[in-house]
């Protein structure tokens, strides 16, 4: 049989859910076309001249550790550890015959506990047993890869190349979304990126290149340095993380309560989403309305300023609803997980001596009969059959107590 040495090889590679690695797109256009553009870095001098010490002058080696590192960073973006891409293939200076393939695939396992040192040695293995079997149709040595086609011709999103050893053009073969392309200019090794615009966008693809530099800057001093470890991003990039994203301080008015300002914002934006739970939500107008209902029924009840309420509800629309209801009443929430052993409900509910308890007509068996209940779900079914305002007479100011939360106590007791 034709290539069945390539054949098994390959055949070999590859497990049934394997795809090549895609960098997160930071675009989406609709355009069916692909819009190619190119941009450039040159890694920093020190990189170059540590990638040129490492390898000792030979350029295949010099892309190994290239290849490496473009792999690393697939890794660190996606969290796959499975990292698939692509390369032209390798010519043979004596080889004069035309090349039945153009494109070869690549892949390498990683991990948060592989070294860029391990991976390396692995690479050298795994790159030179790819380019000993290239000598096949690129259909035929990815029959059992999962490739998506455009216009007949198979996606490999992300490829790999260094002008000094990849001659053969592949884009007649192969289209990628990104394709990493370095070469020695002067005394610096450059990395040129071409990337699908309908794709990426041009800062996300200078973030990229950016953290291509500081990736090398780390591994290739400290080579055994665990992936998990790796700082991609700059001193600038942490500062932002650390200090800028989190500066979230804002301005708000401090003598009003959190059901004041809920009902301000209700006023401007009344049929604005509020609040969202799988494929159900309320307005802001619904949100108020409901809250309303289980403030008065809350008052009927004797709930008034600093009045601890107990709510014990699954995650739903009905838990935002019972917590603006008691602030508007003017308590303070106790929340009560209803998965907790009924031995900590009942320890929580004898602490605080709660009287009054929001919960489902499911759960209502965790309740204890010395306490009223109040069915969030029956309630709401009662929402439109009257209006219910706002209480004219809302009781508490801003410095009144909201919730009471327990931890679970050093000593076993909430």
């Amino acid at each position: 049989m034709a290539f069945e040495k390539e054949t098994d090889f390959w055949n070999a590679q590859f497990d049934a859910e394997d795809s090549p690695a895609i960098l997160p797109y930071s675009t989406a256009s609709i355009s069916a076309a692909a819009r190619d553009h190119s941009n450039s870095i040159s890694l920093s001098a020190d990189v170059s001249q540590r990638i040129s010490h490492m390898s000792r002058g030979s350029h295949l080696a010099e892309y190994m550790i290239l290849l490496a590192g473009i792999q690393c960073l697939l890794y660190k973006y996606t969290g796959e550890e499975s990292v698939i891409v692509g390369m032209p293939i390798v010519r043979k200076s004596k080889d004069t015959r035309r090349p039945i393939n153009n494109a070869v695939i690549l892949k390498n396992k990683l991990g948060a506990n592989r070294t860029f040192k391990s991976l390396l040695t692995e690479l050298k293995t795994t790159l030179t047993a790819a380019i000993n079997h290239q000598n096949i149709p690129f259909r035929k040595m990815t029959e059992h890869l999962h490739l998506e086609a455009v216009n007949g011709v198979p996606v490999v999103n992300t490829m790999v190349s260094m002008k000094e050893i990849h001659t053969v053009e592949f884009s007649q073969s192969v289209v990628s979304d990104i394709l990493f392309q370095f070469e020695w200019e002067q005394d610096v090794i450059s990395l040129h990126v071409t990337y699908n615009e309908n794709r990426y966008d041009k800062p996300f693809i200078t973030q990229i290149m950016n953290h291509v530099n500081s990736l090398f800057a780390d591994v290739l001093y400290n080579p055994e340095r665990e992936l998990q470890d790796v700082n991609l991003l700059s001193e600038q990039e942490t500062a932002q993380l650390l200090y800028e994203f989190n500066d979230t301080a804002a301005d708000y008015p401090r003598d009003k309560t959190i059901h004041q300002l809920f009902e301000e914002q209700e006023e401007q934006t009344p049929d604005a989403v509020a609040v969202l739970f799988e494929d159900k939500r309320l307005t802001y107008a619904e949100l108020n309305a409901a809250a309303n209902r289980i403030a008065h029924l809350l008052r009927e009840r004797g709930v008034a300023r600093g009045t601890l309420v107990g709510i014990c509800v699954e995650r739903s629309l009905e838990m935002a609803i019972g917590l603006l209801g008691i602030l508007k009443a003017g308590g303070a929430y106790v929340p009560i997980d209803p998965s907790y052993p009924q031995e900590r409900i009942n320890a929580m509910l004898e602490d605080t001596a709660i009287s009054v308890m929001l919960t489902q007509a499911h759960l209502q068996t965790s309740v204890p009969n010395s306490i009223d209940s109040v069915l969030l779900d029956a309630a709401a079914e009662t929402i439109l059959e009257e209006s219910w305002p706002n209480l004219t007479d809302a009781a508490g100011t801003a410095d009144d107590v909201a919730y009471i939360i327990y931890t679970s106590g050093s000593t076993g007791i909430p």
